[in-house]
Parts: structure tokens; C-alpha cells; sequence
């Protein structure tokens, strides 16, 4: 199974489930899910990095509200009028957008044409902590025996890179690959991606 970010939640979540079925997994962009990777992005931890993404989010919460942005946003797209839930779901991609890639410049989406309802599903998910005990992967790691390959950007701000090594650590047939790389796949990532496929078909 392959997967990044999201998607390598997905193959972890399903090989802890049904191991019999999963001869090995490629992942990349590692998200398990848990309480502390999701603080990562919402409280802004990143913020050392990239203070000017943080101060646009805090830019589009009511001055009030900043001490805790995300409660905000998050009770906006889900409970708050049409308006409200527009802008507050706007202003959660914003700040996911803006440190994704390791080049920095980020444009956001004209406003007027932006559809809310993809990040919605994202953060009903993150708001529900993906629908697992918190740190159930981490926790589990260990009972995965099938080989895993690990690629992880050593310079994530969605998803810190503590925990694609943390898996590694617990995990006992897998192997680490660090890349220059942001959280996006692409550059370095995308080669060690396409040089571990090639090695597996031959």
C-alpha cells in the first residue's frame, strides 16, 4: 500500500486492522493522527519557521478569539452561518497552504471561487482526532511486521517529522529515508518514492 500524508494514515490505520493483507507499505508525509500532530498545525507550532503564515491566520480570527484560533475557525465551519463558514474554512486551508512546500510562496485561492467543502471533511476529521484512541498507531507500531519505507521531508511543517521517526523507531522492518523536502511530495521525495518502486518491481 502507498500513501502520503492523509494516505499514509489510511494504509497505517488499515494494516494494524487487517495485517494478513498487506505484503508491505510505502508512505510518505507520515500522519498518525494523534492529539500532538494535530496541535502541531493548530496551535501554530510551526510558527518559528514561518510567523508570517501564523500572523495571516491570527489576521482572519476576531482579536478575542487568538489566544485559541482554531477553536474559532473550527466552530465557525461547522456551526456558523454560510458566511462564517466560508471564511473560517478559508482561513484553515490558508494556513495548511501556506507552509506545505518547502518554497514558500504560496498564492492563496480568489476567495469569491472557493469551495469549502474539502477542507471540511479534513477538519471534521482532525476535530474527532481521526476517528482513533490518540496515539492507537504509535501505540501499535510494533506489531507491524511487514516491511514499510519510510520518506519523510525533513523540513514538514504540516506534519513534524518527529513522528514518521518515531514509527521508524517502533516499527520493526522499516527503513528511513529523510529529503530535502517540505510536506508536499515532490523534488527529492518524489525520486526516493520512484526509486524504492523501481527496486520493488525488479
Amino acid at each position: 500500500m502507498h500513501g502520503s500524508s492523509w494516505g499514509s494514515t489510511l494504509a497505517l490505520a488499515y494494516a494494524l486492522a487487517y495485517p494478513k493483507k498487506v505484503r508491505g507499505l510505502i508512505i510518505g508525509g507520515v500522519f498518525t493522527g494523534s492529539k500532538a500532530e494535530i496541535d502541531w498545525i493548530d496551535s501554530g507550532l510551526f510558527k518559528s519557521f514561518y510567523p508570517d503564515v501564523w500572523q495571516a491566520y491570527l489576521d482572519r480570527t476576531p482579536e478575542q478569539y487568538r489566544d485559541n484560533p482554531s477553536a474559532y475557525h473550527f466552530d465557525k465551519a461547522f456551526n456558523g452561518t454560510a458566511k462564517e463558514c466560508k471564511a473560517s474554512s478559508y482561513a484553515y486551508e490558508c494556513l495548511e497552504a501556506g507552509v506545505i512546500k518547502l518554497d514558500d510562496r504560496f498564492t492563496a485561492e480568489n476567495f469569491d471561487d472557493y469551495d469549502p467543502s474539502k477542507i471540511q471533511i479534513e477538519m471534521h476529521y482532525l476535530a474527532n482526532l481521526c476517528f482513533m484512541p490518540d496515539r492507537h498507531i504509535l501505540n501499535n507500531a510494533h506489531t507491524l511486521k511487514m516491511p514499510i519505507w519510510i520518506v519523510q521531508g525533513r523540513y514538514d511543517m504540516v506534519c513534524p517529522p518527529t513522528t514518521a521517526y518515531e514509527l521508524h523507531q517502533k516499527a520493526p522492518n522499516s527503513r528511513m529515508y529523510w529529503t530535502i523536502a517540505g510536506h508536499a511530495t515532490e523534488h527529492e521525495s518524489e525520486n526516493v518514492f520512484r526509486a524504492i518502486f523501481a527496486g520493488i518491481v525488479e
